[in-house]
């Protein structure tokens, strides 16, 4: 099967995340269908940043392109309401958007970006230390990855060129 092009992409995103607004009022968990809604909206319309700057989570990008039309209605993942691919997407989003942020530095985070973070810190699905691949990756790999890579980029400005003392 061909890889989605961008724009299929970004317009299946903001479909997805319409209809999980749609979903949300009759959701065992609103919450998490309006935040999953944010962030794919978020993502969308800054895929290119996304797809630029995250390297660690970039795993997840593919599952995110591959699993979000499975929400809309006629996709392959509705028949609990769109809370179980939901909440995939937003392991995925919280993932992706904490390198993005992480990578950028001392940039303040968008709305979307908190509120995704926000919901994957505090809302007790996710605890620091529990041992999955996604609280490890989110907890620890992209904070180590994304100093590993500081520190890369930096080490050319501390070594001393030759003949130096």
């Amino acid at each position: 099967m061909p890889e989605p092009i961008p724009e299929q992409i970004r317009a299946t995103c903001l479909k997805a995340a319409d209809c999980l607004m749609l979903l949300a009022s009759q959701a065992r968990e609103p919450r998490l269908m309006e935040v999953c809604s944010l962030g794919l909206r978020e993502y969308a319309h800054q895929y290119y940043a996304y797809q630029s700057c995250v390297k660690t989570a970039a795993p997840f990008i593919q599952e995110l392109a591959a699993e979000v039309s499975g929400l809309c209605p006629g996709g392959s993942h509705s028949p609990d309401g769109g809370h179980d691919m939901a909440f995939v997407l937003v392991e995925a989003l919280a993932l992706i958007m904490r390198e993005a942020v992480l990578r950028k530095g001392n940039h303040q985070p968008t709305s979307e970006q908190e509120a995704v973070m926000r919901y994957f810190e505090q809302s007790g699905h996710w605890r620091h230390g529990e041992g999955s691949l996604v609280t490890d990756y989110y907890y620890t790999r992209i904070p180590i990855d994304v100093m590993h890579s500081l520190v890369a980029s930096l080490r050319p400005l501390f070594e001393k060129a030759p003949g130096q003392v």
